[in-house]
């Protein structure tokens, strides 16, 4: 695990300093330069981005991580190419695909979200950079060079973004032209991320077509479309409810609701450093069979997730009211209060469950990842379609709270059937009794009149308290190591 600790805390450090900037960005930047409408158009222009990406990979992103082992001799005969080739082919399907049901995605967005309807080209160009840059990013996590692909993801894409709106809000040009820089700005990353792959990686873009040949093309073609239906039914779910909000409601309650769970998302960003890291070792730890090293990382990742996650989400909680006293236009964007409690929760969940989902991809059981995701994508849009109508944006914070519980529960299930592993034991209990008592004591804390104090004094308080009795608990070898 020492590569895994050492990367991800680098990881962790890159991805935080992500969050700071993204978080000027999206709680001050966003909401005193763009009306909600319009966040609420550029979330629904990504929400749609993501979910056309993942078929422009067409699965191919997985397929390098779980095939690399066995294809890694093959990168002096441009395997790189070779990817980038297939994603040419792919993305271009679904360009053509997408063209012809435009029509019908435009008209039935036109009455409530008629921002989002206008600029709807942009989504051809951002899926475009999106499909190459999750390529490349796919070979670098294969070859553990993670921390560039970090820094560009997280920190200079927000970066640009932060200028993008500096110069709207100094009105130095209008909302058209911020869109549009901001949609081919994302070509930016991408290049660098090439020219990194080429240099550091020692990849070309150019393949010999003999590598065809040379490949077992069947299973990787067979584990793509696994992977391509099981991350569209995932991706499904974490931007569906962004999409029928816009639909159902408005682009304005997309865009309070944007706000409000990117602060839920900021508990996320040890799973994300973790994950980038992981990924390739369970792959190569199936590759050998080596049952011993996946109970390890299993468990290892279940507790140190759920430590952390479960600290950062209770001090956003207890400070929520002032958080969004720190936001511009406050009044309205704290409507989103509880869609953070909501999300949060679901977000914390999913990173107590640790490795579910990566465990069961690279294994020979990568099937069940497809079925059951199959399954949470129909319970995410009926929850939706149910909880919306009736209690908006909290409804959809709601169906993404029941679907994923249900989803990680009949997971967890599945690999303590079939490969006899447990995420949880004794020191899981611990976290809970520890979270839920302090949370409760947290109740009876003053407020002071000075949120800024508050913040400080509440955060301190709970802080010390969680760490101490966490440590005291030896609920984490890592953590107390540490």
């Amino acid at each position: 695990m020492g590569i895994v600790k050492k990367q991800s805390a680098i990881n962790s450090i890159l991805i935080y300093t992500g969050f700071i900037i993204g978080y000027v960005n999206v709680a001050f930047l966003l909401p005193k330069f763009l009306l909600p409408s319009q966040i609420g158009a550029r979330e629904t222009i990504m929400a749609f981005v993501i979910l056309l990406a993942q078929i422009g990979v067409m699965g191919n992103a997985a397929s390098i991580i779980k095939f690399f082992p066995n294809l890694r001799h093959y990168n002096r005969h441009g395997l790189l190419g070779f990817f980038i080739f297939l994603s040419i082919i792919f993305v271009t399907l679904s360009f053509i695909g997408l063209h012809f049901i435009s029509p019908y995605i435009v008209k039935s967005y036109q009455e409530n979200a008629p921002i989002f309807s206008k600029y709807y080209y942009l989504i051809y160009p951002i899926t475009l950079f999106f499909v190459f840059n999750i390529i490349f990013e796919s070979f670098c996590r294969s070859l553990l060079l993670t921390h560039v692909p970090v820094f560009l993801k997280e920190i200079l894409q927000r970066i640009i973004t932060s200028i993008l709106l500096l110069g709207h809000g100094l009105g130095l040009y209008d909302f058209k032209v911020f869109i549009e820089a901001f949609a081919y700005s994302y070509a930016i990353t991408t290049i660098i991320l090439l020219l990194y792959l080429i240099t550091k990686g020692n990849q070309t873009i150019f393949f010999r077509w003999k590598l065809v040949r040379h490949i077992n093309i069947t299973p990787l073609l067979m584990f793509s479309g696994f992977s391509l239906l099981t991350g569209l039914s995932s991706l499904t779910v974490t931007q569906i409810d962004k999409l029928m909000i816009s639909q159902l409601v408005s682009d304005g309650a997309t865009g309070i609701y944007a706000i409000a769970i990117y602060l839920a998302t900021l508990i996320e960003a040890p799973r994300r450093a973790i994950s980038m890291t992981i990924s390739p070792l369970i792959a190569q730890a199936w590759k050998i069979n080596d049952y011993i090293q996946l109970n390890k990382i299993y468990k290892q990742i279940s507790i140190n997730q759920q430590l952390i996650g479960s600290l950062l989400l209770c001090l956003l909680w207890i400070n929520i009211d002032n958080v969004f006293k720190m936001i511009p236009n406050n009044n309205i964007y704290s409507t989103g209060k509880y869609v953070v409690l909501f999300f949060g929760v679901s977000k914390l969940t999913d990173m107590t469950f640790g490795a579910n989902s990566e465990m069961i991809a690279y294994s020979k059981w990568y099937r069940f990842n497809f079925y059951t995701t199959i399954l949470l994508a129909v319970l995410t849009i009926v929850s939706n379609l149910l909880l919306i109508p009736t209690y908006g944006i909290n409804g959809a914070a709601l169906a993404s709270l029941i679907s994923l519980v249900l989803f990680n529960i009949i997971k967890y299930l599945f690999i303590w059937k079939k490969i006899n592993l447990h995420a949880f034991n004794l020191n899981t209990l611990k976290l809970v009794i520890i979270t839920l008592f302090l949370v409760w004591l947290s109740s009876f804390l003053p407020s002071f009149k000075y949120f800024i104090v508050d913040i400080i004094i509440k955060s301190l308080l709970f802080g010390t308290s969680y760490l101490f009795l966490t440590y005291q608990s030896k609920a984490s070898d890592e953590y107390n190591e540490i």
